[in-house]
């Protein structure tokens, strides 16, 4: 895939160009000989840091470029094609680094300016490089199961199998999460459901309670207005200024009409008086009654609130019962 390199004013070099041909290129030479700085610059090319120690006339640029030949569908030509940095009918790539006399540096891809980020990562697709940890795919831990898999025959079916399996044992693990789930939400519900049982018991309710609890309810909060009109109706009824209630008129009118019996008329208006005389006292009676009931004590309404709530909460119970 590397094709060709090009140096010039990097470290001890001047200008340098090596072209490589097929199959196995070896690089050799004594201590000293500048085979690291072809590596450097090799790195250079693919995204690493810039050092000023690399520059060798530091009036001018130093520049470090590489030609390579991508085979189609490879991961390197599909990486630039998806970034729109080479079309899908070229297959020639040549990227350049420089680093100016002021330290900054350029990095071009088919004369296109990119970040060192991009070279990093189009890096990883082109070369594995010796010394250079950050490139060398057998160093990549997700690398390993490929490599271990390789030695394996028949390890694509295997792992086909495997796989599945594997996806099977996590269904059947989710599968088995969702029955604790919803194991946990029904004992919560028992529970929830005994707790609510147990309050309607204590609260000992019977049928037509809820129409007594809203009358007495109604009789609690207007507890004063209906005294107040219950003291007045027994007033005009019964015990108001002797004399002048309906009871006393109804009394002394049935005098006069029993002096007069000996007339049929006044005979059958005695038979009226004294029922309504009778009826007076009845509804005298029934009034001083109800008048007692009216003493209600303030714990009789938070009991009543506590009624209601039980009583609610029976309803809520029985509908999700049957819901």
């Amino acid at each position: 895939m590397l094709q060709e390199i090009y140096i010039s004013n990097f470290v001890l070099i001047d200008e340098l160009r090596i072209e490589f041909s097929d199959g196995l290129n070896v690089l050799s030479g004594e201590t000293g000989a500048g085979k690291s700085i072809i590596i450097d610059a090799l790195g250079l090319i693919m995204g690493e840091r810039v050092r000023m120690d690399w520059v060798r006339d530091t009036s001018r640029k130093a520049i470090a470029e590489a030609v390579f030949l991508l085979p189609s569908g490879s991961e390197g030509l599909l990486f630039l094609i998806e970034n729109g940095l080479m079309e899908e009918d070229e297959d020639r790539l040549i990227v350049s680094r420089e680093i100016n006399p002021g330290g900054r540096s350029s990095a071009r891809i088919n004369a296109r300016n990119v970040t060192a980020g991009v070279l990093r990562e189009l890096a990883a697709l082109l070369l594995d490089m010796h010394l250079q940890h950050e490139h060398l795919s057998i160093l990549k831990p997700d690398k390993y199961l490929d490599y271990l898999d390789n030695f394996a025959e028949g390890s694509a079916e295997l792992l086909l199998e495997v796989g599945n399996i594997y996806q099977n044992l996590k269904e059947r693990q989710q599968e088995l999460e969702t029955l604790e789930r919803s194991h946990k939400d029904k004992l919560q519900q028992m529970e929830l459901l005994a707790y609510q049982i147990d309050e309607i018991e204590k609260a000992d309710l019977h049928e037509g309670e809820e129409e007594e609890l809203n009358l007495l309810k109604t009789r609690i909060t207007n507890a004063a207005s209906l005294l107040e009109g219950a003291n007045s109706v027994q007033s005009c009824l019964y015990s108001g200024e002797i004399g002048r209630n309906a009871y006393d008129l109804v009394a002394k009118a049935l005098d006069t009409v029993n002096d007069l019996k000996s007339e049929d008329f006044f005979a059958d208006l005695s038979k009226e008086l004294e029922e309504i005389y009778y009826n007076l006292q009845d509804m005298a009676q029934r009034l001083d009654s109800f008048r007692q009931g009216l003493d209600f004590q303030p714990q009789q309404l938070e009991d009543f609130i506590f009624k209601r709530e039980i009583r609610y909460n029976r309803s809520s119970t029985s509908s999700s019962c049957w819901g």
